[in-house]
């Protein structure tokens, strides 16, 4: 798996097709992070989830999944900096899917992590904020 991360204006960011999941912390750290699957790569994800059962079409029932995978891996990143002294909660998630589905961050920079597997591409977007009284420890 290759890794990328380039920091990004909103108005340069490109959502594959597919499913974004949108997860927005509050805490030490705060913000939003975006994890964006392409249309391909949520197929595979949820056909290899349930050993074999093959997907037409993204559905609710792979949105659901999509979206409870993602939810639990962001919960336990969470719960693993809690143990090292990191204060954060999900204070809300969704789930977006499309086709040509535009992110616009207003006056922000967003760290876009780009992710190429053998299969498809992946990013991940975070526009997070450290809270004052938390950097100064």
């Amino acid at each position: 798996m290759n890794l990328n991360e380039t920091i990004c204006k909103s108005s340069d960011i490109r959502l594959h097709d597919g499913v974004s999941v949108m997860v927005c912390l509050s805490g030490t750290i705060s913000g939003q992070i975006t994890i964006n699957f392409s249309e391909e790569l949520v197929k595979f994800i949820y056909q290899r989830y349930t050993k074999g059962i093959p997907v037409v079409e993204i559905d609710n029932d792979v949105k659901e999944t999509i979206f409870t995978l993602s939810k639990l891996i962001i919960g336990n990143s969470c719960a693993s900096l809690y143990g090292n002294g990191i204060s954060m909660e999900v204070s809300s998630c969704c789930i977006v899917d499309g086709y040509n589905v535009n992110y616009i961050s207003v006056n922000r920079n967003v760290s876009v992590i780009y992710y190429e597997t053998s299969l498809e591409e992946m990013n991940i977007m975070l526009i997070l904020d450290i809270d004052e009284e938390s950097r100064r420890i």
